[in-house]
């Protein structure tokens, strides 16, 4: 049968290096260094969404040249200072306009979609992915001012001072305004797509 003077109270015994065993049922004091996980990750999530939305919204710009480029532009004739009209009223550059547009907008929202997925969705996640699709639609507005930047202006002075008889080709514009999101749907099926094949693959792959 064990003494009862043998029994050593341990309660208050140094911890390792000298340091003093902490009370009983006392809190264990919190490290001064670890890093606040919540404020850490919302910081993260709006860097991305900036930065995504940003990085898309400038591809916009090249965009708008290309369509200005590559659309045909309806032709006019002046009929007095400031007016005009249409010389040929069955045209199709109208629809051809708004089918480059649309098609540039596809074609950006493939490459955004496609390449930010990789960049960023894989690294920052959901946030970054609604960056990618702010940004397009950004990007689908700057390139519908960028296709025809100077264009009106100079389209409108030339219908001041020209002569009336004379035909001109007037400034570009999208007639069919659901053209504008094409670029962010696009993008945002992209990266649905990406993901589901990126997630069964992974399924697939052995442990």
């Amino acid at each position: 049968m064990a003494r009862e003077g043998n029994i050593t109270d341990t309660t208050h015994l140094p911890g390792p290096a000298g340091e003093p065993s902490p009370e009983p049922g006392a809190a264990a004091a919190p490290d001064p260094a670890a890093p606040a996980a919540p404020a850490r990750t919302a910081g993260t999530a709006a860097v991305a969404f900036v930065t995504a939305a940003a990085a898309t919204a400038i591809c916009g710009i090249p965009a708008g040249f290309a369509w200005g480029a590559v659309a045909p532009r309806v032709l006019v004739q002046v009929v007095a200072r400031g007016t005009a009209a249409v010389v040929n009223p069955e045209t199709s550059a109208f629809i051809a306009a708004d089918i480059w547009f649309c098609l540039i907008g596809v074609i950006g929202g493939l490459l955004t979609g496609s390449l930010g997925y990789l960049i960023t969705v894989r690294r920052w996640g959901p946030a970054a992915a609604a960056g990618l699709i702010v940004g397009a639609l950004a990007a689908s507005s700057i390139a519908l001012w960028a296709g025809d930047l100077g264009g009106r202006a100079a389209f409108q002075h030339q219908l001041a001072v020209r002569a009336p008889g004379t035909r001109l080709h007037a400034s570009l514009a999208l007639g069919a305004k659901s053209g504008l999101t094409f670029w962010p749907l696009v993008t945002a099926l992209t990266i649905a797509v990406m993901e589901i094949v990126i997630r069964s693959r992974s399924r697939r792959r052995p442990a």
